[in-house]
């Protein structure tokens, strides 16, 4: 059985959106084991979530895309990679805009 990882306590930060200028809020949160990464859009009611996998990239023009029912977070592979590179497996990540990171 593979050990998974998520974060101990949640974090948050805010700062102003990479291509679209907007402030945009996140916070990640620890996650049960096998729940894997997930996006929230908390700034829509109501609140959707994306649950990250290959089959959810709609788009990589600039930035990597995923989306599910219509809904899409953009600019996510920096957060996946810093994630990936720590060994994390498992958090919840809200966000309050459709263009992520900064």
């Amino acid at each position: 059985m593979l050990r998974q990882r998520t974060i101990l306590r949640k974090v948050s930060f805010e700062g102003i959106g990479l291509h679209s200028g907007e402030l945009i809020r996140t916070e990640i949160c620890p996650a049960e084991p096998n729940k894997g990464i997930t996006f929230r859009r908390i700034d829509i009611v109501p609140s959707a979530d994306i649950s990250l996998s290959n089959c959810k990239v709609t788009g990589t023009q600039l930035a990597s895309t995923i989306s599910e029912n219509n809904i899409e977070i953009s600019t996510v592979e920096h957060l996946v990679a810093a994630l990936s590179g720590l060994g994390i497996d498992n958090v919840l990540v809200k966000v309050s805009g459709k263009k992520y990171l900064y």
